[in-house]
């Protein structure tokens, strides 16, 4: 892959999106699965259908560098481009997919949360530590906070977070900081939380309080299956680690009381080793609500009680873990190494591994990934993962109960194939888990 062919695939799809703001599918498909996939080398985004392998359709972005992709509603996502203060809406309409447009942002976007009770979602800045609340029913943003200072270098914000329908979490990597603001009412004095968001103006978003972290945090997620009492409020952040500073990786539990508003630090899992060769990115959190699994750039996946925040084993994996992907019905996890060539496969009865999965991807080059950041396991074939490798372009099909790969699609040998989402109920009101 060559800077001069990257060049050529840029203006090439420049070329093409700019023809037109708004974009159609030009085949119909009657599907139940999709799979999205940005590919931030050509500006597009690959549609797959991942149980037949096959490519659903190719959407043009209007907006630079596409990476994260995030479902808001089922039938709906949003294209966090990277290089562009803009979302790309992409529909599906039962038959075909689209490209609806653009929102217009304040800030470059760096990925999205959804709220499906309010119909709201979050995205937050890239190097900016902002955040713009958006009204899904219409995509529009209809308010904004944190600092349009651009400070330091690369991604500056976490990933978006929902403590509540009317709280959430902004990340301030650059500044180690951790803010949660509430939403307290509308412009016209209406409360917020009524589905389809606000029609009359911008929301009132109001800094409730803000803590200083162990070195900058990557996101927050939820206990599995607390929706009340203290577990219901407590809730575990990936802290990356600073190996210049000599500072390790950890895994660090917050608590933000229901009234009170403000967030308190309650407990650290220090990853254990040397802090100059370690980095974490993304944990899993365990179906059993007890376990956290975190990968660390150096090679080693961590098991952590989050009882009494102790390690309970460390496994082998490869170089660059960095997501944990759970099968809870095969009670299998695999772990996904960011710059090796092959995948592991670990026991989550007893936190242990089971073996690798090998010939996944070449070894990554130029500073590129070789696995995606997103993986999946099908919900309605236990056992049965995709994920993406994302320099070499291609969808791989695994069967993680004989750790084998069944299936390999080329979706193109100069994209690069990095981040998106699964959605294994298109078209219905079911749950579309097995996002990363």
């Amino acid at each position: 892959m060559t800077i001069q062919k990257n060049v050529i695939y840029r203006v090439i799809q420049s070329a093409v999106v700019g023809s037109t703001l708004l974009t159609a599918s030009m085949a119909a498909h009657a599907i139940d699965a999709v799979g999205y996939y940005s590919d931030n080398n050509s500006n597009r985004v690959f549609i797959v259908d991942p149980r037949s392998m096959s490519v659903v359709d190719v959407i043009p972005t209007h907006g630079d560098q596409p990476y994260p992709i995030d479902k808001v509603g089922n039938d709906r996502v949003y294209v966090s481009t990277r290089n562009s203060t803009s979302l790309d809406i992409i529909d599906y309409d039962g038959t075909s997919f689209m490209n609806s447009g653009i929102i217009p942002l304040k800030h470059r976007p760096r990925s999205v949360s959804y709220n499906s009770n309010t119909n709201m979602a979050l995205v937050s800045g890239v190097r900016k530590a902002m955040m713009s609340l958006i009204d899904v029913s219409d995509n529009r943003v209809v308010g904004v906070v944190g600092s349009p200072e651009e400070v330091g270098s690369g991604t500056i914000t976490g990933h978006p977070f929902w403590v509540d329908d009317d709280e959430f979490l902004l990340t301030d990597r650059a500044r180690q900081q951790v803010h949660l603001y509430k939403i307290k009412m509308h412009a016209g004095g209406k409360k917020h939380g009524k589905k389809h968001g606000n029609k009359k103006g911008h929301v009132k978003i109001v800094l409730q309080d803000t803590i200083s972290t162990p070195g900058p945090v990557h996101h927050f997620s939820k206990i599995p299956g607390a929706t009340s009492g203290r577990d219901s409020r407590t809730f575990y952040g990936s802290a990356e680690g600073l190996g210049a500073e000599g500072i390790n990786p950890s895994v660090i539990e917050i608590r933000v009381p229901k009234f009170k508003s403000r967030i308190k630090l309650t407990g650290r899992a220090e990853l254990t080793g040397d802090a100059s060769v370690m980095g974490a990115h993304h944990f899993g959190m365990h179906p059993d609500g007890e376990h956290i699994y975190m990968g660390s750039k150096e090679g080693n996946t961590f098991i952590i009680n989050r009882t009494d925040m102790s390690i309970v084993n460390v496994v082998a994996s490869g170089l660059g873990s960095g997501h944990t992907t759970f099968d809870a019905a095969a009670n299998i996890a695999i772990e996904t190494n960011h710059t090796d060539t092959f995948m592991t496969l670990i026991d989550t009865s007893n936190h242990i591994k089971l073996g690798d999965i090998s010939g996944i991807a070449n070894a990554p080059t130029d500073g590129y990934k070789s696995q995606s950041h997103t993986s999946s396991f099908d919900p309605l074939n236990s056992g049965m993962f995709y994920t993406a490798a994302s320099q070499d372009g291609n969808l791989i099909e695994i069967d993680a109960i004989s750790g084998n790969i069944t299936n390999t699609l080329s979706l193109d040998t100069d994209g690069y194939i990095i981040q998106g989402t699964y959605n294994w109920y298109l078209g219905s009101d079911g749950s579309s888990g097995g996002d990363m």
